[in-house]
């Protein structure tokens, strides 16, 4: 599953890996049905590699169902951080060797009530950062040159490069 990971974006240069961190998104703690089992497990095994030591941080975060874009919501704290982390993750994926396709869906929401819109982003289900030294590695899901790299096998090919401590080149930058 290693694979997984050297066969996405490109890393130009081949570092090993100094102060891994994951950063793991959910659009809810408590996904569909069907999914809690699989959203439990990444949770536990990213869980495992920081308590472990081979990942120096982790951190879980909500986004909730829809990402507003208008100017008000981006003004508030987590509105911003938001935007922030899209737009890095925009400018990882504009870096790759590849063309990258990442996961956040544009739509207009209409109110048939009052016709009012506004434009927002909704997120995937799971998404995974994946950063070393403050850099961005990586994105996932993702979708590169039409193959897809899914969290899962993300999650799976981060155990075997950290407990092996073995070079795993995803970043693109030059």
């Amino acid at each position: 599953m290693a694979d997984v990971l050297r066969e996405g974006p490109r890393d130009r240069g081949s570092e090993d890996w100094r102060e891994p961190r994951a950063h793991l998104h959910l659009r809810s703690l408590s996904p569909p049905t069907g999914l809690h089992g699989a959203q439990t497990g990444l949770i536990e095994s990213l869980r495992e590699l920081a308590d472990d030591g081979p990942l120096e941080d982790l951190a879980v975060s909500t986004w909730g169902n829809r990402l507003c874009r208008c100017e008000t919501c981006l003004g508030t704290d987590p509105g911003a951080q938001t935007d922030e982390r899209l737009a890095d993750y925009r400018e990882w994926a504009a870096r790759a060797s590849g063309t990258v396709e990442l996961p956040f869906e544009s739509t207009t929401i209409r109110s048939e009530f009052t016709g009012e819109t506004h434009e927002a982003i909704v997120p995937p289900q799971v998404g995974l950062a994946v950063s070393d030294g403050g850099r961005l590695r990586g994105v996932f899901p993702c979708e590169v040159d039409g193959r897809l790299f899914t969290v899962e096998a993300a999650v799976g090919a981060l155990e075997s490069v950290l407990t092996d401590r073995r070079s795993m080149p995803v970043d693109t930058s030059p």
